[in-house]
């Protein structure tokens, strides 16, 4: 099991980050409408005790964290009327963080590793991360934060990859069970089975063939002992998912030709697990929690946004048509009601 920041960086091919620690880029999703800025982009990021900081950085989009493996981190925003906030950022369990941290667009942003050897995670930036739109702090922008200057001083007086003021604390692995976290991230049954909460959606929309649409919008998706299926069903957009913890969950996936597929979420990436994938618009899809976990948290953010409108369940006589020599394997997959058809 892969438990160190340079073992991270060679398996996930992360290259150096302007503003501090490690990242690469993985999903860039078009704008449904034509438009020329991408509607979503994803990127791996790894900060280090030997690279602790992120540069403070600013762009109109709005950046969802989502924490896979490693410590904690600190994430802090300046938004334009000055208030600075700071939320940690880590597995579930740990007091006062959250496995998922949202910065609105506009706001300065800057990362620290507070905890542990590192900290991996991916962000979503929605509308697409442009060149154009990214501005590092300087320290004249720094002096116009008023309050916030002495918090932040670091973020930019420093160059990027210094050490933060004392080393990152020791991490620590506070327990927790899946019937914790329905409680302790305010989850509720999905129609799907397991449990959710959406934590974000886009103000602003985008056309797609069904409609209007928000740009994205982000839950958290958690399966557990006493819920550890989510029945096939099939969305209209992409869903890209990012690992939190417990699991290894499977996906079995079918495509519009009847072609089987199959992702494990998990850290252990060297037996083939995944951290984040994309399955397809169009797609029928069904995770299962690995027998013997007691929960598989992750989340997920669908671009452009969903609609219940845009969601089908799967029946018996929709997958007999789809795939008729393979019931065996669809059919424990489909809502209970269907099962016996």
């Amino acid at each position: 099991m892969i438990d160190s920041a340079q073992a991270w960086i060679a398996a996930l091919e992360l290259e150096p980050n302007p503003e501090g620690g490690h990242f690469r880029g993985y999903v860039t999703r078009a704008d449904p409408s034509g438009g020329t800025r991408p509607l979503m982009t994803v990127i791996y990021y790894l900060l280090s005790a030997e690279a602790p900081l992120a540069r403070l950085h600013r762009s109109s989009a709005t950046a969802i964290h989502y924490h896979h493996a490693g410590g904690v981190l600190e994430i802090h925003s300046v938004d334009a009327d000055g208030r600075h906030a700071s939320r940690s950022l880590a597995s579930p369990g740990v007091a006062r963080a959250a496995p998922q941290v949202v910065v609105e667009g506009g706001a300065w942003k800057g990362i620290e590793l507070v905890e542990g050897p590192y900290a991996l995670i991916s962000e979503a930036v929605v509308p697409g991360w442009i060149p154009e739109d990214h501005e590092s702090a300087t320290a004249a922008a720094l002096a116009q934060l008023g309050d916030a200057t002495l918090a932040l001083k670091r973020f930019v007086a420093q160059p990027p990859g210094a050490a933060a003021a004392g080393a990152p604390r020791a991490a620590s692995a506070p327990p927790f069970d899946g019937s914790a976290l329905v409680d302790a991230l305010d989850l509720t049954a999905h129609v799907e089975g397991g449990f959710f909460r959406e934590t974000w959606g886009a103000s602003s929309t985008v056309q797609t063939a069904a409609g209007a649409r928000p740009l994205a919008n982000t839950i958290y998706y958690l399966l557990t002992e006493a819920s550890p299926l989510g029945v096939l069903h099939r969305n209209v957009s992409d869903i890209t998912h990012f690992f939190h913890s417990g699991g290894p969950i499977r996906y079995a996936m079918i495509d519009p030709a009847g072609r089987w597929h199959e992702v494990v979420m998990g850290r252990d990436v060297a037996a083939g697990q995944v951290l984040a994938f994309t399955c397809p618009g169009g797609w029928w899809k069904s995770s299962r929690l690995a027998v013997g976990s007691d929960h598989g948290l992750i989340s997920e953010i669908v671009a452009p946004g969903f609609d219940y409108a845009d969601q089908t369940l799967a029946t018996a006589a929709g997958m007999g048509a789809l795939c008729p020599g393979s019931a065996e394997r669809w059919r424990p997959l489909l809502p209970a009601a269907e099962r016996g058809r």
